[in-house]
């Protein structure tokens, strides 16, 4: 007998497979950076600012997303603790589909969890607070279990969600050079 799985779990397994390798591309564009540097440590913070400072806002003021932590403030604080001035944002659409805004977000929340790993490359008298902003013990399983939720009450989100995803990623991409 097989356990049946919920449209929200579906639909965020959906979500998931589809963009490991869009996620894997934009790893490997990223990882030209070496963050033991700190020119490319600044530049992929530079880029990640870009991205930031165009969706957070969105997100900031979207009703009904799975609780998420903005870091925007994080980012900026570290290159202003280098010296750098803030870049402008990216120039970048988001999809206005329905549920598109849980893609985004999803990304945003999934970039964290490499950001410890990714901060331990960092010298210590860096500033890390960005890449150092971890979940808190049992967010991430919490946030995942809201966008199921979210998806279950609302499985026409999903194509949304994907096109969310994608323009997120996209987004990342150009800022690191693509």
């Amino acid at each position: 007998m097989t356990a049946s799985i919920s449209p929200g779990a579906e639909q965020l397994a959906i979500l998931r497979r589809a963009m490991r390798g869009v996620h894997e591309q934009t790893d490997r564009k990223f990882s030209v950076f070496d963050l033991r540097k700190g020119a490319d440590y600044a530049a992929f913070l530079q880029a990640h600012s870009r991205v930031l400072t165009w969706i957070e806002p969105a997100l900031l003021a979207a009703p009904d997303l799975p609780e998420w932590l903005p870091r925007r403030d994080f980012i900026e604080s570290d290159l202003n603790e280098l010296g750098i001035a803030l870049p402008q944002k990216i120039d970048a659409a988001m999809p206005q589909e329905d549920g598109a805004l849980l893609g985004a977000v999803y990304v945003l929340e999934g970039s964290r969890l490499g950001g410890r790993w990714l901060a331990e490359q960092v010298p210590v008298d860096m500033p890390r607070r960005y890449l150092g902003a971890a979940h808190p013990q049992g967010s991430w399983a919490r946030f995942l279990r809201a966008l199921e939720e979210a998806f279950g009450k609302h499985p026409e989100y999903g194509p949304g969600a994907l096109a969310g995803a994608h323009a997120v990623f996209a987004a990342f991409d150009r800022a690191a050079g693509g």
